[in-house]
């Protein structure tokens, strides 16, 4: 009796361990997504910006 609580109390701490990585596995997923967004759009600004600056610098140049 005391063998089948203490395997049941183990077999629950397996699953318990399981699903911690589980869980942990998705959340770094959805955090990994979100800083490739972040870091995509910062490469779009960043694309905007320097086109931006090329067409003033052509404009002063003109001047």
């Amino acid at each position: 009796m005391a063998q089948d609580s203490i395997e049941k109390g183990f077999r629950k701490m397996i699953l318990a361990g399981i699903g911690a990585a589980a869980i942990t596995a998705e959340k770094s997923k959805e955090l990994l997504d979100k800083l490739a967004q972040r870091g995509e759009l910062a490469v779009e600004q960043g694309k905007a910006i320097n086109e931006e600056l090329k067409h003033n610098k052509k404009s002063k140049d003109r001047e």
